[in-house]
């Protein structure tokens, strides 16, 4: 299991307990409510689907707002397209009428749908976990040059954890090598905290995630698994993060709990010989 290097002591209620709530109604219960803002992927891998499977399996009322359809295969990306304007509206104005404990960004397509979404933001002032995905797995890039842009002067700056990987990252903040240094350069432009993940870091034999905080840096290190990663391990691992914001935990506790989530299910799928990740609470 992945070891905390440094920071401050973690307590395990991060997504457990009583919760600190903003008054959603899901089914006539009192429940947490995260929204999901995120494009689709029919195979439900990665993306809306797979968010909402997450979050129904820690408990969580899971709604969402699809910014584009995706058509993958077993094999990687296919194509995209973005959902029209007037419908992202409609969707976008029908998920604030009751405002969200919590809400996940993931692909946003561009710079017109970046706009949209940070309007409602900005009126609705949630708590945010910004997941920049920029490309798909195999390379595809997923949001333009004036989308990035965009997402870099409105979205981060509203965002209670961004959590972009190195490769992301570098496309953020292009002229800094340092991770840490560039998560606080994200944290620079407003962004409260940067959760950098190490995965895709090659080659190494250990992975390391690194929380930048506007006082505080926390450092995880594991051992890399052997054998093929499945797929979505990045959307999942800012979902559940969400999923304990909403339920009122401290940030820290919440990404120590989304990692150890996480982590539980990379083993389980590996052990199953599949790319589909299926997280459990515990």
């Amino acid at each position: 299991m992945p070891t905390l290097l440094s920071g401050r002591g973690l307590r395990a209620r991060a997504l457990r307990g009583t919760a600190r709530r903003r008054g959603s109604v899901v089914n006539g219960a009192d429940a947490p409510h995260v929204l999901v803002i995120a494009g689709s992927d029919r195979l439900a891998y990665s993306g809306l689907e797979a968010d909402l499977r997450h979050l129904d399996a820690f408990g969580i009322a899971g709604w969402g707002v699809t910014t584009a359809r995706t058509v993958q295969s077993l094999d990687g990306f296919v194509s995209m397209d973005a959902v029209d304007a007037g419908t992202l509206d409609t969707e976008l104005e029908a998920a604030f009428e009751t405002c969200p404990d919590a809400v996940k960004i993931g692909m946003l397509f561009g710079a017109d749908v970046v706009d949209r979404v940070a309007d409602r933001i900005a009126l609705a002032r949630p708590s945010v976990v910004l997941d920049p995905v920029l490309a798909s797995s195999s390379g595809q890039p997923l949001i333009d040059d004036a989308g990035r842009s965009v997402l870099l002067s409105r979205l981060v700056p509203l965002a209670r954890l961004v959590t972009p990987n190195l490769e992301e990252l570098s496309l953020l903040v292009p002229d800094i090598e340092d991770p840490a240094d560039a998560a606080r350069a994200l944290c620079d432009r407003g962004a409260q905290a940067v959760l950098v993940k190490g995965g895709h870091a090659e080659p190494a034999s250990t992975v390391e995630d690194v929380l930048v905080m506007a006082d505080d840096i926390v450092r995880w290190s594991g051992p890399r698994l052997p054998g093929v990663v499945p797929r979505g391990t990045g959307c999942a691992l800012a979902t559940v993060v969400a999923a304990g914001l909403a339920r009122g935990a401290e940030l820290v506790d919440a990404v120590e709990a989304a990692r150890a989530a996480v982590a539980r299910g990379i083993e389980a799928a590996m052990s199953r010989g599949t790319r589909l990740l299926v997280l459990e609470a515990t």
